[in-house]
């Protein structure tokens, strides 16, 4: 399986479309890549941390790049904006679309492009400071295969000048067959600042394709960000998501990722609580039916003392699916007063299914609290009995629980709008 792994890489990058007048900045990050994409850089089901997904079906594709974004109706695309969005980025097919989207200022807002010598409105020293530094320290080969082929950069600073809680929606839509696409987030929410960002990745078409994305994510000292991942792609795709998160001292992050999309997904968040008193709380839905495979592995290190943490993530696997649950916890020796618990819930709806649930702890401090638990099961037959002698058929109530185990992680998911969609995707699936 190392030379299909091998043969995809070589194939990738030698379609990765470069323009001779991208920006210089953009131009090294492809350059520094491209030096660790040597043979072997990419994962194979052999690797510990890839053993439950198997990627030859990935691997085995012919994709291509795509050279310029297609046109959209407008009307469908905002038919998928929020209303409590304040800004909205439209990216079609990894290019960012000027055209469909609402943005921020240029002093907040930039785009670092393939086809742009320099980028305008934010910063480039702050962009230089910080772009690709959480990548380079804790990605992986797929995340440096996002920098060698990212098309633009999305960079967004939200400083405290705006009084205005901010609410910035992503739309990464994919429109053609047989792509790959790179969409690249770079956030930075300044010190004591409060904002969302909402990532939506979709499909408009029903085509086959491969999605690699990667976000980078700066908590400031006293800031809270709230971050929403939401895949809803097409079922015959492929989708791969790293994200690298900073939280600095008194920091604040709260996520919810959800999962209702792809043949095959991977999401790979990694959180840092590099400032005394940092909080990271991450929430995890996984959908997932008709053979499709969905894999999370999450890494948390807490670096520094009074560190605090929560995760809940809960699977739901019907059919001949398989989810993955890994979830780490990493104590440094110096991170002492770490208080940190990690829960993963599964729920078999199928003797065909499969769920791998694996939690971890890995402390080198003396005086923490650390706990986690892992669960995998059916529905609870004492809960089941309660609701039929009251009245309520079994067909019913088995669909009412299912629904009420995978609700539980949403009920404080800040931007309500979203919701309808995310439940219509519960009920399909654990509807009887």
């Amino acid at each position: 399986m190392r030379d299909i792994a091998d043969k995809f890489l070589a194939s990738v990058l030698s379609k990765t479309d470069r323009h001779s007048s991208e920006a210089p900045l953009l131009r090294t990050i492809r350059d520094h890549a491209i030096r660790k994409l040597t043979p072997g850089a990419l994962p194979i089901s052999t690797d510990e941390s890839w053993r439950y997904t198997d990627l030859r079906s990935l691997y085995g594709l012919n994709l291509s790049s795509v050279s310029e974004s297609q046109q959209i109706d407008e009307q469908i695309l905002q038919s998928f904006r929020l209303p409590e969005a304040t800004d909205f980025v439209v990216i079609v097919d990894g290019i960012f679309s000027e055209k469909y989207s609402s943005t921020l200022s240029a002093k907040e807002f930039s785009v670092l492009s393939n086809a742009r010598a320099e980028p305008a409105g934010m910063q480039v020293a702050l962009s230089k400071a910080l772009l690709g530094t959480l990548e380079d320290r804790f990605g992986d080969g797929f995340s440096a295969l996002n920098s060698s082929g990212a098309r633009d950069i999305i960079m967004v600073t939200v400083n405290g000048e705006s009084a205005l809680e901010r609410v910035i929606q992503v739309l990464n839509v994919n429109t053609k067959k047989d792509v790959f696409s790179c969409p690249r987030i770079l956030f930075d929410c300044g010190v004591g600042v409060e904002a969302t960002l909402i990532e939506d990745s979709l499909n408009i078409g029903g085509y086959r394709y491969f999605t690699n994305n990667v976000v980078e994510l700066f908590v400031r000292e006293n800031a809270k960000v709230d971050h929403i991942q939401l895949q809803r792609e097409d079922l015959d795709s492929f989708f791969i998501s790293n994200s690298f998160v900073n939280i600095e001292r008194s920091g604040t992050y709260r996520s919810w990722a959800i999962s209702c999309g792809a043949k095959l997904s991977r999401h790979n968040p990694h959180v840092y609580l590099g400032g005394n008193g940092a909080h990271a709380d991450l929430k995890g839905l996984a959908l997932c039916d008709k053979g499709r495979v969905s894999d999370t592995h999450s890494t948390l290190y807490h670096a520094e003392a009074h560190t605090s943490s929560r995760q809940t993530h809960k699977n739901i696997a019907a059919d001949q699916a398989r989810v993955v649950f890994n979830g780490k916890i990493k104590v440094f020796k110096d991170a002492q007063g770490t208080d940190a618990a990690q829960q993963s819930r599964s729920l078999l709806l199928s003797n065909r299914a499969s769920i791998d649930a694996k939690p971890e702890l890995e402390i080198f401090a003396d005086d923490v609290k650390c706990a986690h638990g892992a669960t995998i099961g059916q529905i609870n037959d004492e809960e089941l009995f309660y609701l039929k002698a009251r009245g309520i058929d079994d067909r019913t109530a088995r669909s009412l629980l299912n629904y009420a185990f995978a609700r539980d992680v949403l009920d404080d998911l800040p931007i309500k709008s979203i919701l309808p969609s995310i439940e219509e995707n519960i009920r399909a699936l654990t509807s009887f």
